[in-house]
């Protein structure tokens, strides 16, 4: 550690940048991991994409405990200065990970009910859900790679979209097997995939949100 600390005060680039760096590449990682498995709801795509998203996500999780140990390194070395940025870092590399779990939770979902998902009458449903998911993703990286203010408050209220139809749908979802005595297969799936994804959603609408707000409203809405 005390050499670490030693070649980081020889160089412009700090710990904390590099903490910076390698949280970007871990959205970065967890967005791969997203498109490889929305690709294979539709595409039954084998055990060898559920196997690189398992490793994907070992690789995250790895990824999110350097990041940890370089912000703490830099706020020891500079006995406190930029904490708050610190402090949002190691808040916002939560979120990417909790990113890839859900992605991994919808990988499992895949390997449960192998083959092809069709969602009937309710297939316009998810793919909006799913459009609007991509948007927030993509409008998240943004914020949190460039730092890009607008793209942040866009994630937000896209997020507020893809929580609100995730929510209608539901109980859309629900009321449809009333008095049924088994539930078809796809209701099942696509309950869970929009919770999934609503929560994917949340996450991102977090990282997002320490963009905009001061440090104790990270996750909530931008204060009036």
């Amino acid at each position: 550690m005390l050499k670490r600390l030693l070649d980081a005060l020889g160089n412009k680039k700090t710990l904390l940048d590099e903490a910076m760096q390698d949280s970007v590449m871990m959205l970065v990682s967890a967005r791969r991991m997203y498109d490889l498995v929305m690709v294979a709801i539709k595409d039954d795509a084998g055990d060898h994409v559920r196997s690189k998203i398992s490793t994907m996500d070992k690789d995250v999780n790895q990824q999110q405990r350097e990041v940890r140990r370089k912000v703490f390194e830099h706020l020891s070395m500079s006995r406190g200065q930029d904490i708050l940025q610190g402090l949002e870092l190691v808040t916002s590399v939560i979120d990417i990970e909790r990113i890839g779990d859900y992605t991994k939770n919808i990988s499992e979902l895949i390997e449960m009910m192998p083959g092809e998902l069709q969602f009937g009458e309710f297939e316009a449903t998810y793919q909006k859900a799913q459009a609007l998911a991509n948007e927030v993703f993509d409008l998240g990286v943004d914020a949190f790679a460039r730092n890009n203010l607008e793209a942040a408050k866009a994630c937000m209220e896209r997020y507020q979209q893809l929580g609100l139809l995730c929510d209608r749908s539901l109980e859309k979802l629900i009321g449809a097997s009333d008095g049924a005595d088994t539930v078809p297969r796809s209701n099942v799936a696509l309950v869970l995939l929009l919770r999934y994804l609503k929560r994917v959603g949340a996450h991102l609408k977090n990282i997002a949100s320490a963009k905009v707000n001061p440090f104790h409203r990270i996750g909530y809405r931008s204060p009036n």
